[in-house]
């Protein structure tokens, strides 16, 4: 009990007194020593529960308790710390610890998180918009809650605040393919301000990409111009967004018929193309079927349809190969849409409304290929008015985008 009274700092030489009252009883002793300075020098180097020392210590702190004042650290020869005296305690700074590391989470609250925007990302196309929408949306108020109201370590904080801007991207993407304009724009800004404070540029890259493609299909090139300009100067380098930001810059120079700037950029991009697979599914991803997809776009903005041609069957040839098509619906689309636009341009109207037909049987007609598809039938209007293949066309064309966006897409 003595050393444990010894060693316990800061403890009142009263109590300390006490305990060595009730050692040296136990203990007998019929000799007391009085050095003194012993003593000190035991308290002093921490002593060891075999010294004798204790004993000596108990003799004279026996002795002491006769006295009325009360003993102090000099009786012992002994130097109370300095910071013990302020009321400094290893208690305080271990408290301090703890509230580093306090939190509310259960285990596994941000891993579930994590997983279902790799989840979203890679089976989008497979689920009909409203479903996934509500099921993202309960996502992200469920990251809101955790950041909001529930006690989380800065990282915890962090992390949670970087995967609740990958939802809004997420949300941001439903939103674009439902022609949802100011809801497109609202989360794309809130898929920005969280991974700014969460510092994770790519979640603002990200979010930027989602912009230039709504701006693009919704006939604001200047607009979608920025977005690229914008997501590529917080891109990290070497992350995939940072290519396919470059690749949205080069359609987005055709598109403006900036013809030497969309060689130069595309250029730029076919030197990482080899190292990408050609075909691969989800939001976050990156293959060559995207890029032949991209390239064809331009080719048909830069009026070289043959070229188109080439760059389309490239593209189709890519997502057809894919072990499951269903996996990227809209890019296909896209991809037999510019397919037809340039079959329209070079004259043969007839295979402009077979790859139409195709492009539409895939029954998930969300805005962007409404949007390109409506413009492919004012095109054949405008060139064969009198044409009855472009006249069914365009009736069955309103009948497809009558239909609810919203429903399941259809099986492959």
């Amino acid at each position: 009990m003595l050393e444990e009274a010894v060693r316990r700092s800061g403890l009142p030489y009263n109590e300390l007194a006490a305990a060595v009252r009730e050692m040296a009883a136990a203990e007998g002793q019929s000799q007391i020593a009085t050095d003194r300075s012993r003593v000190g020098h035991w308290i002093n180097d921490g002593g060891r529960p075999q010294d004798p020392i204790p004993r000596y210590l108990a003799a004279i702190l026996t002795k002491a308790l006769s006295l009325t004042n009360p003993l102090t650290p000099a009786d012992l020869g002994f130097k109370e710390p300095v910071l013990t005296q302020l009321g400094a305690t290893p208690e305080e700074a271990h408290a301090y610890a703890l509230t580093a590391t306090t939190t509310d989470l259960r285990p596994g609250d941000i891993e579930d998180l994590d997983l279902v925007v790799h989840q979203f990302g890679a089976l989008y196309s497979t689920k009909a918009l409203g479903e996934l929408w509500g099921e993202v949306d309960r996502c992200r108020k469920r990251a809101h809650s955790l950041l909001t109201h529930h006690r989380h370590t800065l990282r915890e904080g962090r992390e949670l605040t970087r995967l609740a801007g990958m939802l809004s991207v997420i949300l941001a993407w439903i939103a674009h393919d439902l022609g949802e304009d100011e809801l497109t724009r609202a989360y794309c800004d809130d898929a920005w301000a969280q991974g700014i404070e969460a510092e994770a540029l790519d979640v603002c890259a990200w979010s930027e990409d989602v912009r230039c493609t709504h701006a693009l299909y919704a006939g604001r090139p200047y607009d979608a111009l920025a977005a690229a300009t914008r997501g590529l100067s917080v891109a990290p380098a070497g992350n995939r967004v940072a290519l396919r930001l470059t690749a949205q810059l080069a359609r987005l120079n055709a598109r403006l018929k900036n013809r030497s700037a969309f060689t130069d950029v595309m250029a730029q991009v076919r030197t990482h193309s080899d190292r990408l697979p050609l075909h691969r599914s989800g939001l976050f991803d990156l293959d060559a079927a995207v890029l032949a997809s991209y390239e064809a776009s331009s080719l048909i903005w830069l009026g070289d349809h043959r070229e188109a041609v080439v760059a389309a069957e490239v593209a189709i040839g890519h997502y057809r190969a894919m072990p499951q098509p269903q996996l990227a619906p809209t890019r296909l689309a896209i991809a037999q849409l510019d397919l037809a636009l340039a079959h329209t341009a070079l004259g043969i109207p007839e295979q402009a409304v077979s790859a139409a037909r195709e492009a539409l049987g895939g029954g998930r007609i969300v805005d962007s290929v409404r949007r390109r598809s409506e413009h492919l039938e004012y095109r054949l209007r405008l060139r064969y008015p009198e044409l009855r293949a472009v006249r069914d066309f365009g009736e069955e064309l309103r009948d497809q985008l009558s239909r609810d966006v919203l429903a399941p897409p259809r099986p492959a």
